[in-house]
């Protein structure tokens, strides 16, 4: 059997959609498996022509993706997994599967680009049914695929839960910790949110609730993440509030220092409107770190505690659970260690042989 995997969110710094893909490449290549990587850096020069169409950005991104099955030729006992979440027009000769991280340009169409909305709306309904697989994050996101798509065959639709890095660890070195608080001049305690700086993330609310909690507990807020979309109302939103001496921005964080900075941080506020798994929380959990989340998509799937949860709606109630875990030292040791058993649910062998049962399902051994 020989898969071919679509690599490209791999290509710079690693996100979610670039962590899962490398998960599945390490994996995999521990198996029998022969694999071979999809990797095209720029988009070729055939599809340079619809750079000036709607946000030639995100063609640039998308546009290889759509003719990508043509490029592709047919070969016995091969699967295409393209674990980057990005629809495709034509229909690939091989057995294919197709990832879903989340469905969040259908479901949340107005905290996406409008280049990538359309994209997603028109193409996306034709991954789904060319897909002999689909691999859905969470049991949430198997829910959204059907409530969206309801003609999609349910049976096609895998749940496999991604895992963090056995990097993320409760790390006791306190020479590490001292050296990653100095790099990036860390305070002393800290409120930390880790992610992708854009509108579904829910930061601005978060930056409401540190305005009034400052106030109580004198603690800080540090923003780990690259900037997204939209994300100038963020800083404005910083600036309106005056949070210069209140907020952090760190930028991107290399993998290596992201479990130190976990373990640095006092609670970890991820309040999103929507995930389809939502990864820095788990890190968190499996760091020591208590977590506050919210209580929609698939994010009770992955914290399972709603002592922790809240409606990303409600600033007020943000800042309750805030308060309680920043002055609480045992509810943080209650939190910590039932983030620590919970993280243990998803773990690297799970995700790997559910992975490579599915391959086994759409090539047997024995052909």
């Amino acid at each position: 059997m020989k898969v071919k995997i679509i690599t490209d969110s791999m290509n710079g710094k690693l996100t979610g959609v670039g962590n899962y893909t490398r998960n599945v490449v390490e994996n995999v290549e521990r198996s029998n498996i022969i694999i071979e990587k999809i990797n095209y850096k720029k988009i070729t020069e055939d599809t340079k022509i619809y750079k000036n169409i709607l946000e030639g950005k995100i063609l640039e991104t998308y546009g290889w993706y759509l003719t990508l099955p043509l490029r592709i030729k047919k070969e016995e006992n091969v699967i295409i997994h393209n674990t980057s979440g990005a629809p495709t027009f034509f229909r690939f000769k091989n057995k294919s599967i197709f990832t879903v991280h989340d469905l969040t340009p259908i479901t949340h169409g107005n905290k996406h680009k409008l280049g990538k909305k359309w994209i997603f709306q028109l193409f996306l309904p034709r991954t789904l049914k060319y897909a002999d697989r689909i691999v859905a994050m969470s049991e949430n996101t198997k829910k959204d695929i059907l409530k969206c798509y309801p003609k999609i065959d349910k049976t096609k639709i895998k749940v496999v839960y991604p895992y963090a890095s056995e990097d993320f660890r409760i790390i006791k070195d306190k020479k590490a910790l001292l050296n990653c608080r100095k790099k990036y001049n860390l305070p002393e305690k800290f409120f930390l949110y880790v992610g992708t700086l854009e509108p579904r993330k829910n930061i601005d609310n978060i930056l409401k609730a540190i305005a009034e909690i400052y106030n109580k507990v004198k603690i800080p807020l540090v923003i780990v993440g690259t900037k997204g979309w939209k994300y100038n109302s963020i800083f404005k939103k910083y600036r309106d509030l005056n949070l210069d001496k209140r907020v952090f921005f760190t930028g991107y964080v290399n993998q290596q220092d992201l479990p130190t900075i976990y373990n640095l941080a006092i609670c970890l506020i991820y309040p999103s409107f929507y995930e389809g798994f939502g990864l820095p929380p788990l890190e968190a959990m499996k760091c020591g770190t208590p977590v506050i989340t919210s209580n929609t998509s698939s994010l009770p799937e992955v914290v399972g505690n709603s002592e922790i949860m809240i409606d990303p709606n409600s600033v007020e109630e943000l800042e309750q659970k805030m308060y309680k875990v920043a002055t609480d030292k045992k509810l943080r040791e209650k939190l910590r260690s039932q983030g620590l058993e919970r993280s243990k649910k998803f773990n690297k062998e799970d995700f790997a042989r559910k992975i490579i049962s599915i391959y086994e399902e759409l090539v047997p051994e024995n052909k």
